[in-house]
C-alpha cells in the first residue's frame, strides 16, 4: 500500500495546519484559485506546486525572483523534498511527511534533530592464542649446526680487543678542539662589565621587540573596523549594498532564518540583476519581491489592450508605484472604470495620476477653433457619445474651405472624438470643391437614380468618378459623402440652381 503524504505547516498564520496530500498536483499560494490557499503577505500568488506520488514529494518553484531554500541554502526550480526536512518558502516554513510516522522534534534552522544513537557493545578481552603444535622434522629439509666452535670463538674475541683498542688510541676532532678550552673558565658578568653597550642595546632591543609584538597583538584583538566586520549580519550587509548603490525605494526586513527579505521598487530589470549580483557576491540570503517599475508599466499597457481601452496610454510616474494616465474618454465615468480595472490587475501599484482629457473640454476647443475662423455662427456641434456632428449651411465657397482645415487640424492634434461633417453648399460655389456633376435626370421611382449627361446612371450607394459616394437621391439635392464629410448637392430651384 503507498505511503499517505502530509503537509505541516511550522509558521506565519497557520502554524500548526497539517493537510493530508492525495496523490496529485497541489499549488500553493495567496491566489483564490489555489489548491491550498494561504494568507501570508510573504508568499507569491502561486508560490510552489507540490507533486505527490508514490515515490514522495517533488516541489516546483511557481514564483519569478524568488527561490525555495533548505537550511539556508537555495535550491534548484524542481526537487525532491525528503520526510521531515523542513523547507522556506517567502517566509513561511513548512515540512512533508508519511501519514502515521511520528514527526520529530524539526528545527527551522536546520535539518530534524537525530535519534540518539544505540549504546556501543564492550571490546571482549583478547584471549591468548593457543601454543603451536610442534611439527615434525622433514627427512628432505637438510639441518644446519648452529654450534661455534671453541676456535671461532676465540678470533672473534680478539678481533672486538684489537678495535676497541685503536678507539681508545686515536682521540675524535671534536675532543681536541674540547681540550684547548679544558684549563680554562668563562667570566660572564666579567664579560658583560667589559662590554655595556652590547648588553644595553640587546636588552633594548628585545624589550621593544616584546612591546611592539604586543601592541600588534591588541590592536588586531581590538581593531573596531575589523571588529565590526566579523560580527556584521546579513541584514547589515544588505543594507549597506543598497545604500551604496542608491536603492532609496527598497525595504529590509530580516526572517527569522537570518535571510533578508526585499521589497518596494526598482526602476528596471537592469537595476534589479545588479542588486541580485552584488547580494549573491557577499553571500547574503534573500527573497526578493521588490516590483519593476518598467515590468509595472507594461502590464498596465497590456490590461488597457486586454479590455480594449484603444484611446488610452500608460506611463511611469516620478514617484515610486504610481503610474500617469493619458488619453481621451467621453465621461469621468469612463475614467473611474479604467482605473479600477488597472488597480485590481496591476501587481504593485498605488496611485494613478489622472491626465485624461474629456469630450467637453476638447468640444471647448472646438468651438474656439470654429470661431476663429467666424464659423461659430453657421456651424451648430451636436454631440453623440464619441461623435461630434458638424451641422448648418455655409455662405460660399471659402466657409466650406475654413471648415475643412478646422476639422483636419482638429483630427491632427486631437483624434478623438470622430468628426463628422454635414453641411451645405451653394451650387453655384460647389464647382470650386469637387468636380461638376452634369446631371441629365433623376429617377425617383421604386429604385431611385439618377444619370449624366453622358448617359451614366447611378443608384443610391453607389461611388462617383470624383470619389464621393451617392448617399442620397431626391428632387432637390443629391446627398454626397467622403470619408466623414457629407454634403447636400442642389440639383434645382431658386437660388440653388441645377448643375
Amino acid at each position: 500500500m503507498a505511503d499517505v503524504w502530509a503537509l505541516k505547516i511550522l509558521s506565519g498564520p497557520h502554524v500548526g495546519a497539517e493537510i493530508t496530500l492525495d496523490p496529485g498536483t497541489w499549488i500553493l499560494g495567496r491566489h483564490e484559485e489555489c489548491d491550498l490557499v494561504l494568507t501570508d503577505e510573504t508568499l507569491a500568488e502561486r508560490q510552489l506546486e507540490l507533486l505527490v506520488g508514490a515515490e514522495g514529494v517533488q516541489v516546483t518553484n511557481l514564483a519569478h525572483g524568488q527561490s525555495i531554500t533548505i537550511s539556508g541554502q537555495p535550491q534548484p526550480d524542481t526537487f525532491s523534498l525528503p520526510s521531515h526536512t523542513v523547507a522556506m518558502a517567502g517566509s513561511l516554513y513548512f515540512a512533508v511527511g508519511v501519514i502515521g510516522q511520528p514527526w520529530p522534534e524539526l528545527n527551522l534552522g536546520g535539518p530534524p534533530t537525530a535519534a540518539p544513537q544505540p549504546a556501543m557493545p564492550q571490546p571482549q578481552p583478547v584471549q591468548p592464542a593457543p601454543a603451536p603444535t610442534e611439527v615434525a622434522p622433514d627427512p628432505a629439509i637438510p639441518i644446519v649446526d648452529d654450534q661455534v666452535d671453541e676456535d671461532e670463538l676465540a678470533q672473534l674475541q680478539n678481533l672486538d680487543n684489537d678495535l676497541a683498542t685503536e678507539t681508545e688510541s686515536s682521540p675524535s676532532a671534536i675532543d681536541r678542539f674540547l681540550s684547548r678550552f679544558a684549563g680554562q673558565k668563562f667570566d660572564l658578568l666579567g664579560w658583560c662589565r667589559n662590554h655595556p653597550f652590547i648588553v644595553g642595546g640587546s636588552a633594548l632591543g628585545l624589550f621593544m621587540s616584546f612591546l611592539i609584538g604586543g601592541f600588534a597583538w591588541l590592536w588586531a584583538m581590538t581593531d573596531p573596523e575589523q571588529t565590526a566586520l566579523d560580527n556584521i549580519t546579513p541584514a547589515q550587509k544588505a543594507e549597506q549594498i543598497i545604500t551604496q548603490m542608491n536603492f532609496s525605494d527598497l525595504r529590509l526586513k530580516k526572517l527569522p532564518d537570518g535571510s533578508v527579505l526585499i521589497s518596494g521598487y526598482v526602476a528596471d530589470n537592469i537595476m534589479k540583476n545588479n542588486l541580485q549580483q552584488a547580494l549573491n557576491t557577499a553571500q547574503v540570503p534573500y527573497n526578493f519581491q521588490a516590483v519593476v517599475m518598467n515590468e509595472m508599466r507594461a502590464t498596465a499597457a497590456s490590461v488597457l489592450d486586454q479590455y480594449d481601452f484603444k484611446q488610452m496610454n500608460i506611463e511611469l510616474d516620478t514617484t515610486p508605484g504610481s503610474l500617469v494616465l493619458s488619453g481621451y474618454a467621453s465621461n469621468p465615468k469612463e475614467v473611474s472604470r479604467i482605473r479600477d480595472v488597472l488597480q485590481q490587475e496591476v501587481h504593485g501599484l498605488i496611485s494613478i495620476v489622472d491626465q485624461v482629457q474629456y469630450q467637453a473640454t476638447r468640444l471647448k476647443a472646438l468651438r474656439t477653433m470654429l470661431k476663429e475662423k467666424n464659423l461659430n455662427q453657421l456651424i451648430r456641434l451636436m454631440e453623440t457619445p464619441g461623435k461630434v456632428v458638424l451641422k448648418g449651411r455655409l455662405a460660399d465657397a471659402s466657409q466650406g474651405y475654413y471648415l475643412k482645415e478646422v476639422v483636419q487640424d482638429f483630427r491632427e492634434k486631437y483624434k478623438r472624438p470622430e468628426l463628422v461633417i454635414d453641411v451645405t453648399l451653394p451650387a453655384t460655389d460647389l464647382a470650386t470643391m469637387q468636380p461638376l456633376l452634369k446631371i441629365k435626370s433623376v429617377s425617383l421611382g421604386r429604385i431611385p437614380y439618377v444619370i449624366l449627361d453622358n448617359g451614366e446612371k447611378y443608384l443610391r450607394g453607389a461611388k462617383l468618378k470624383n470619389g464621393y459616394i451617392l448617399e442620397g437621391i431626391n428632387l432637390e439635392y443629391l446627398t454626397l459623402r467622403l470619408g466623414q464629410e457629407r454634403i447636400k448637392y442642389f440639383i434645382g430651384g431658386g437660388s440653388h440652381g441645377g448643375q
